[in-house]
């Protein structure tokens, strides 16, 4: 009778364990779709942050682009205007 107390107890122990790893890999599996989950969403925000500063880049570009362009007509205005003065 002893030793059947002792089975028992020893597969109630393994019973015990085993219902404490399926705890343990439910949780793991939790973790790793929350991390997942994670790591896309910080993707899509690296993407939108990278997409962000190279717009600004472009128009910063542009920006820089219509200042030159606006100081090159300014100054062949000037060269012609010092030009007529000197003819």
């Amino acid at each position: 009778m002893e030793a059947l107390d002792n089975d028992v107890s020893g597969i109630e122990s393994e019973i015990d364990q085993k219902k404490d790893v399926k705890k343990k890999q439910i949780q793991l599996e939790e973790d790793l779709r929350y991390l997942a989950q994670t790591i896309v969403q910080e993707k899509k925000d690296r993407m939108i942050e990278i997409n962000e500063a190279e717009r600004e880049k472009i128009q910063a570009t542009e920006k820089l682009r219509k200042e030159m362009l606006y100081k090159i007509k300014e100054t062949k205005a000037n060269l012609l205007a010092l030009n007529d003065e000197q003819l």
